[in-house]
């Protein structure tokens, strides 16, 4: 889901090295990334979850899920990286859109691996 993030990401980081002198850039670029750090980690979290929880074939089921439930505004602060933590808690707590496909498993060894393959 979050992989439409980068862009924004990409575009603010751009922003704060063109934004004031040259010597000053690493301390606006480290300021970017302490304002961002939950919404980058939770990212990197629903991306294990999608990829690492949820079997290929019911993937699907998590995007019907996520335009049904959030509105055009949360959806479009979640896309341009500028989600809010109740649009986070909205994005995952309710029912699952179905228990069938669910690879507990593989999602709980994807932390200990780090990488999401």
């Amino acid at each position: 889901m979050s992989a439409g993030c980068s862009f924004p990401m990409a575009v603010a980081f751009a922003d704060a090295i063109a934004s004031g002198p040259l010597e000053s850039a690493a301390d606006r670029i480290q300021r970017l990334a302490e304002q961002h750090r939950w919404r980058s980690r939770y990212s990197r979290f629903l991306n294990r979850l999608l990829f690492r929880l949820v079997a290929p074939a019911q993937r699907y089921r998590i995007f019907q899920r996520f335009y049904r439930v959030l509105s055009d505004a949360s959806i479009e602060r979640f896309f341009s990286h500028r989600f809010t933590l109740t649009d986070a808690i909205r994005i995952v707590v309710g029912c699952p859109p179905t228990l069938v496909g669910l690879r507990p498993i593989q999602f709980l060894r994807s932390f200990s691996s780090g990488a999401i393959q």
